[in-house]
């Protein structure tokens, strides 16, 4: 290798100082490119489990509250249909039973429409009324002949 620098650093059978110390110079940075790549830059084992770790924890919390999420928005999209249908009911027996009458509802008698869901889920709100104390999964909502609807939730 020495060789080959002195042949490169020489010009017509004399030594160019300036070219050899910078073809040298030039070398070195190669040579310090070429071992700085080779060590390879990563994360340690532990670095990688506190990561691991933090994951676990965030999911820990994160899996129960979306599970509860879940189980509050079945609750309410099923309260929301019993209630549609009892306003329809209403609505007809309010009109003096005007028009088609909804599912189970005729004029002159009295309608109720429920619907449960599978996990129980407590603060729950159909019309006026709530249940904050305790979990529920059943709604009955009870529509009187002059089109007043009452709404009951309770435990199955």
């Amino acid at each position: 290798m020495k060789v080959d620098m002195l042949c490169l650093a020489m010009h017509n059978g004399k030594v160019d100082q300036k070219s050899f110390v910078n073809y040298k110079f030039q070398l070195e940075l190669l040579l310090n490119l070429r071992q700085s790549k080779s060590h390879s830059k990563g994360f340690t084992l532990i670095e990688l489990m506190i990561v691991v770790a933090i994951l676990g924890i965030l999911a820990a919390l994160a899996i129960p509250r979306y599970l509860n999420a879940r189980d509050a928005a079945e609750a309410g999209s099923r309260i929301g249909d019993v209630v549609a249908q009892a306003k329809e009911c209403s609505t007809y027996l309010a009109s003096g039973g005007l028009g088609t009458p909804p599912t189970s509802c005729t004029n002159g008698s009295s309608a109720s429409y429920s619907a449960s869901w599978a996990k129980t889920v407590a603060n729950l709100r159909c019309l006026s009324t709530s249940a904050n104390t305790s979990a529920m999964n059943k709604v009955v909502v009870s529509v009187t002949t002059t089109g007043d609807m009452t709404c009951t939730l309770s435990a199955v």
